[in-house]
């Protein structure tokens, strides 16, 4: 299953209509849409809200989501208005909290045609003057981060993603719950599109629960060799997203084990050639069609 957040219905609604999804009993305070395949659920505003719901959702369900999306507004920062503008949807590639210590980086390997941006969740709408803390970041949100912390205990990585079309320029207060729903439902094709791509991917995993898995095969040695030169302990939790991935996929298998053949084992201590290689791992996998490993 599928399941997508939005914080409120005004962001829902669009999405709602387009899937085709009808109201779902029993779920509290908290509202519900669903089909066979797929879940929206509206949370409310806030990272506490949003990791509640997270949270009692990915109980209930008990192992049956394959994928978690949350899709949302949010505002740009003064640096990511050098390349976003209003009405642009961006995948986020990086999830800050403005109150937590984690960072989280949802490894993207589904190809698609968004800009990536990186995102902070905040406690409270953020206006212009405001934006000190947030001047590292290009988007400014409330719920992602506490999506990502509750997720983080039931998916791994690979299957959750944030992707925000912006909403304002840092004055929330001057954009009205209409326009926000516009401002969506313009983009609803190319979300509609984007979520038949993933079900397409997960129709061909009989075995998709594989991707949280216990790396197997010649892939361990591969996080055994990381783990001596020193990988953090974010790098080896990104490693093993793409092994996971080689796992179900033969082509990306024989990829990353020819790359690691190749590096030099003395090159890899340097955190610079660590991060390089990680980085050129996922952008090459992304490129690779979806072809499930015949072992």
């Amino acid at each position: 299953m599928i399941v997508i957040i939005c914080a409120l219905y005004k962001e829902a609604a669009p999405l709602v209509k387009a899937l085709g999804l009808r109201s779902s009993e029993n779920w509290g305070r908290f509202k519900v849409y669903a089909s066979d395949d797929i879940l929206l659920g509206v949370t409310g505003v806030g990272s506490l809200a949003s990791a509640i719901f997270t949270s009692k959702l990915l109980e209930r369900l008990d192992g049956t989501v394959d994928f978690l999306i949350n899709v949302g507004s949010c505002g740009v920062t003064p640096i990511g208005q050098e390349r976003f503008a209003i009405g642009d949807l961006i995948l986020c590639h990086t999830v800050s909290g403005i109150m937590g210590k984690r960072t989280f980086h949802p490894d993207i390997f589904f190809q698609h045609p968004f800009q990536e941006g990186s995102l902070i969740s905040s406690i409270q709408p953020v206006a212009k003057g405001g934006e000190s803390p947030f001047k590292f970041h290009d988007l400014v949100d409330m719920e992602a981060y506490g999506m990502l912390s509750a997720s983080e205990y039931f998916l791994p990585p690979s299957r959750t993603h944030v992707l925000k079309v912006v909403l304002d320029a840092l004055s929330p207060s001057s954009v009205t719950g209409d326009q926000l729903t516009r401002l969506i439902e313009d983009r609803v094709r190319e979300l509609f599109v984007f979520l038949e791509n993933i079900r397409c991917v997960l129709s061909k995993m009989p075995f998709q629960k594989n991707l949280g898995e216990e790396i197997k095969g010649p892939f361990t040695s591969i996080i055994h060799k990381a783990e001596e030169l020193g990988f953090s302990k974010t790098m080896i939790s990104q490693l093993k997203g793409l092994l996971r991935y080689g796992q179900l996929n033969d082509t990306a298998k024989r990829y990353i084990i020819e790359t690691f053949e190749a590096e030099s084992i003395e090159s890899l201590r340097s955190k610079r050639l660590q991060k390089r290689l990680l980085r050129e791992l996922k952008d090459r996998l992304q490129t690779i069609p979806i072809i499930l490993s015949s072992n």
